[in-house]
């Protein structure tokens, strides 16, 4: 509770513009030229490390800390939609054709003042490394191309992997060499380094977006936390045995957003983050 308390000492409330309905923040060009040391740690990142990990949209004045498997594809997609009015697709093509409404460069970065809404969404690592497993390689043909070709290098041409072996194959790899999908939450998200406005939890998924909804003016519809499939067959592959050894791996990640330990609650939210 206490590494809690002291990351997200600098957490704040939604800024005045989001409050009185503004979707535009008046930034003069001497706040914009500045690096604002609410952001400072990611200008030690190349552009494309920046690419892959924030969404940042000056409409609303907003950016977002992108964490793969925590509710991602529904946030920039909503994102995407209250900046261009253009209905979001999940064709490749289009998807490659959107990143530069997000401006996400260093450039873009120099936005970034005191009234920017930074936030991010977090989901239990186990459970979130497990949702990769079952999506992007038991997905086999439909899963992740990178992650497949990290798998058959690693076991071969078959590249048929079991989960335990899987979590051993992450704990192999610098977590900063690691795919997106199963990188640190600590590591994806610099908590700790970056004054968040918000960090929401996808275990309570109604008051995360709720709140996200608010802020966007975006109707995200209706929020089930129960609907996705892979929660179905979860418990098949996310035994006691195999979220003991994902603890011991990224323990840093349970204790810093506050998840629990213990097997029996891997679907509650974390303790101590405030929504």
């Amino acid at each position: 509770m206490q590494i809690l308390n002291k990351l997200l000492r600098n957490f704040k409330s939604i800024p005045s513009a989001f409050n009185n309905g503004s979707s535009i923040v008046d930034r003069s060009p001497s706040n914009a030229a500045q690096i604002s040391s609410r952001i400072e740690s990611l200008f030690s990142m190349d552009n494309e490390y920046l690419q892959s990990r924030i969404r940042y949209n000056d409409k609303f004045n907003l950016l977002y800390l992108n964490v793969p498997k925590s509710g991602c594809t529904t946030i920039k997609k909503a994102i995407f939609e209250t900046s261009t009015g253009v209905k979001y697709s999940h064709n490749i093509q289009f998807k490659k054709t959107i990143s530069g409404s997000f401006r996400v460069n260093r450039h873009a970065l120099r936005s970034v003042t005191d009234d920017t809404f930074i936030f991010t969404v977090v989901r239990n690592p186990a459970v979130r490394l497990f949702s990769t497993y079952y999506d992007k390689v038991v997905g086999g043909k439909n899963g992740d191309p990178r992650i497949l070709k990290q798998i058959v290098d690693a076991f071969g041409e078959t590249g048929e992997v079991n989960f335990f072996e899987f979590i051993d194959f992450v704990a192999s790899i610098p977590d900063n060499d690691r795919n997106p999908h199963y990188q640190s939450l600590v590591g994806r998200t610099c908590i700790g380094s970056i004054d968040y406005n918000y960090v929401g939890c996808l275990e309570d998924p109604l008051s995360t977006f709720s709140y996200i909804s608010n802020t966007l003016n975006y109707d995200f519809g209706f929020i089930n936390s129960n609907s996705r499939k892979s929660h179905k067959v979860m418990d098949h592959f996310l035994t006691s045995e195999a979220y003991d050894r994902i603890y011991s791996i990224f323990k840093d990640d349970f204790e810093a957003f506050g998840y629990s330990s213990k097997y029996d609650e891997r679907l509650c939210k974390p303790l101590g983050l405030t929504f």
